[in-house]
């Protein structure tokens, strides 16, 4: 047992030994090595391992004024795209004392062992210079830079071509983050005046991307006809407004009941006429019959007529059955509706000298048929005549003015089939007033 005792205390003070040799020898290597930089440290590919903070500084010195004196920093973009920029235009400068402490104290709470590699290992620690810049002026570039680089985004595209809905994709725009692109510059141009810096759009932070107000998305669930409706041109001199409302209508869509997006979730036929500048104040029959059009295609989709605000006419007109005209005037004459719908709609228009039609775009759900919309009418009142003496007639005869229109009240129905049988749902109850026959007469007797 005592022999076994001895060995331990022998093991233990051989232990001691060896340790107290490894820190001494530690310390007076640190020792040493306390006014230089730990060996195998470059300066970018400046070796400057072993060297004293004085001695670096005057290396760093030669090394960088010879090599960055009609440098200019690089940038990439684009793929292959380059754009450079004068280092002396920016006032470039390098921090030669800076650098040089940054080599000096890489590691500085692990220093012992930074040493230990040092000497024993060919690890290489590689840092960059410190550098300066003028913000300002860098700014100024890159808002050059940015005339390069900055793009509208393009909304995508819908559109009625042969009976079918066309869609064409968005495409994003760029635009140069002038505050993040000072950033990247100044915490990577150290390390990177050599081979340029790199703006990647994928990262979304020097180059950002920017999204069109409509997406392809936004037009998810507008794939078919779900309804149309077609009024005939009676009326010759309407037929510059018809066209030119027509216009304006096609292409407008309104949102769906469950978006939210703030994008026509209640369309103005009104206000869509004059956000294409079209102004006018009083009532107008050529926009009221394409608005009157759109009303009949609205209702034959099957929306709720809670949704929809028209205005009607006081009397009966030409171009369409009695309780589904629209009234529209720039003063008190409008017609709006919203999209109840859970998807959006789309209304595009056909126009020509005889007939305007207008569609309706949405989505066919299962069982899907287009409604029929009936009006009819429930009692007729015969127009009053008036009879005004013309004496340029001769006596008894008479020319008629104005064949007036009957006073009529007209119901209107909404008709779909379920189970191969006709459903009729009534809507709404519409009176017209009568407007008066006027007829020229002669005197009975001429005057002489």
């Amino acid at each position: 047992m005592l022999k076994h005792n001895k060995v331990y205390i022998i093991m233990l003070i051989l232990f001691s030994q060896t340790v107290l040799s490894i820190t001494v020898g530690m310390f007076s290597l640190h020792l040493s090595a306390k006014e230089h930089i730990l060996p195998n440290v470059y300066i970018s590919s400046l070796n400057v391992g072993s060297y004293t903070k004085s001695k670096a500084i005057s290396e760093i010195k030669e090394y960088y004024n010879k090599l960055y004196e009609n440098y200019s920093l690089l940038i990439k973009y684009d793929n292959d795209k380059e754009y450079k920029i004068k280092l002396s235009d920016i006032d470039f400068s390098i921090d030669y004392e800076a650098t040089a402490d940054e080599a000096y104290y890489i590691k500085e709470s692990n220093r012992i062992a930074r040493l230990i590699k040092g000497f024993f290992s060919n690890n290489k620690v590689t840092i960059y210079p410190v550098v300066n810049l003028n913000e300002e002026k860098l700014k100024r570039h890159l808002e050059e830079l940015a005339l390069l680089i900055d793009k509208a985004p393009v909304n995508a595209q819908i559109y009625f071509q042969n009976g079918e809905v066309r869609k064409i994709p968005h495409q994003l725009g760029t635009k140069l983050n002038i505050p993040n692109s000072i950033e990247k510059i100044k915490s990577q141009m150290g390390s990177h005046l050599d081979c340029g810096i790199e703006f990647n759009v994928e990262n979304n932070y020097e180059i950002n991307w920017i999204w069109p107000e409509l997406t392809l998305t936004d037009f998810n669930g507008i794939d078919s006809i779900i309804s149309s409706y077609s009024t005939s041109i009676t009326d010759t001199d309407n037929s510059k407004d018809i066209a030119q409302a027509a216009k304006a209508l096609n292409g407008f869509w309104v949102m769906g009941s469950d978006f939210n997006k703030g994008k026509y979730k209640e369309f103005s036929f009104v206000k869509r006429l004059k956000e294409k500048g079209i102004s006018f104040e009083e009532a107008n029959e050529g926009y009221s019959q394409v608005a009157s059009t759109l009303y009949a295609a609205l209702l034959k989709t099957g929306i709720n007529v809670d949704y929809i605000y028209r205005k009607k006419h006081n009397s009966i007109v030409e171009y369409i059955d009695p309780g589904l005209d629209v009234e529209i005037s720039g003063k008190d004459g409008d017609f709006t509706f919203e999209n109840p719908f859970d998807f959006p709609i789309a209304v595009f228009t056909e126009c020509d000298d005889k007939r305007i039609t207008v569609y309706i775009m949405g989505r066919k759900d299962n069982g899907y048929s287009e409604r029929e919309i009936e009006a009819k009418v429930t009692q007729r009142v015969e127009p009053s005549v008036l009879r005004v003496v013309n004496y340029d007639l001769k006596p008894l005869e008479e020319r008629v003015v104005d064949n007036g229109k009957q006073g009529i009240e007209v119901e209107v129905y909404r008709v779909s089939k379920e189970n191969d049988k006709d459903n009729s749902e009534l809507l709404y109850v519409n009176s017209y007033d009568a407007v008066e026959t006027i007829i020229q007469v002669g005197p009975k007797n001429r005057k002489r």
